[in-house]
């Protein structure tokens, strides 16, 4: 039976939106401006929880995949890297 990547898409938002707000603190050294992006991730908890609450989950999808579930993956990450280019 195929268990599907919803864990693992979850999984990458998570991190995508890691990234993402991480990138913008790190620019130009860490300062008071910056709460603002942490703001943004408090905001986003329910991303971050969903994003985390299945990584065992994730692991079983991860023994399942099927050939089309990789490419998908693989789209998510790219998506992934350039989300946290352009931040």
């Amino acid at each position: 039976m195929e268990k599907g990547i919803k864990e693992i898409s979850e999984l990458i938002d998570g991190l995508a939106l890691i990234g993402e707000q991480a990138k913008k603190i790190s620019k130009g050294g860490i300062g008071v401006e910056d709460i603002a992006h942490l703001v943004k991730l408090a905001q986003e908890f329910e991303v971050l929880k969903d994003a985390f609450g299945g990584l065992k989950e994730a692991g079983e999808e991860i023994k399942d995949l099927d050939q089309s579930e990789i490419i998908a993956i693989i789209g998510k990450l790219y998506e992934l890297v350039k989300k946290v280019e352009k931040a």
